[in-house]
């Protein structure tokens, strides 16, 4: 008779035991960790084409996790008016360039133009827009546009984040797979 001697037997099944806890963890992780990145993604791109008061966009900036065991669902969204706005333009202008936008989202564009009050605005929109003002001496001025290009910020970092996901996830939950060894 072959007597046979397992050693550590117990230490690895505990191990193994413990693997679906540290995948739970490293995915909950790398949901983080890229909804981290979208937040830095957006606010970068915003930085990058608004010239006053990004903040009042990317401060608006939301995000959740929801988590089950074996999944993570995470959300990542803007409340602001003003980042759709700027996302998707506005007007005929922004229905006549709209580059970079979502592919399957198709806004609906107002097609008259539409009156800002000056004393309502704190920065001059002809001097950074090139809105005409009104020269009205019956009552206020107002200035006039059609609209705004669209300057996508939202759709292309989420793109960024989608595009580098899977090394991400792999990178994270072999982090924590190694806490194991």
């Amino acid at each position: 008779m072959v007597k046979i001697t397992i050693t550590g037997l117990e230490q690895a099944l505990k191990k193994i035991d413990m693997v679906p806890e540290k995948l739970q963890a490293g995915l909950v992780e790398a949901t983080k960790e890229m909804l981290l990145t979208m937040d830095g993604l957006t606010k970068q791109k915003l930085k990058e084409t608004v010239q006053y008061g990004y903040g009042q966009i990317a401060g608006n900036n939301k995000q959740s996790i929801e988590e089950k065991p074996g999944k993570v669902t995470a959300r990542f969204w803007n409340d602001s008016e003003i980042g759709s706005f700027r996302e998707f333009g506005t007007g005929k202008v922004g229905e006549e360039n709209n580059q970079g936008i979502a592919p399957d989202v198709n806004p609906t564009y107002t097609q008259y133009p539409w009156f800002i009050p000056v004393d309502q605005v704190r920065l001059d929109l002809n001097q950074i827009y090139g809105m005409p003002v009104t020269d009205n001496k019956i009552s206020d001025n107002f200035y006039i546009t059609d609209g705004q290009p669209a300057r996508p910020w939202f759709y292309p970092a989420t793109q960024k984040v989608i595009e580098n996901h899977e090394k991400t996830l792999e990178h994270v939950i072999n982090q924590k797979l190694r806490e194991l060894e």
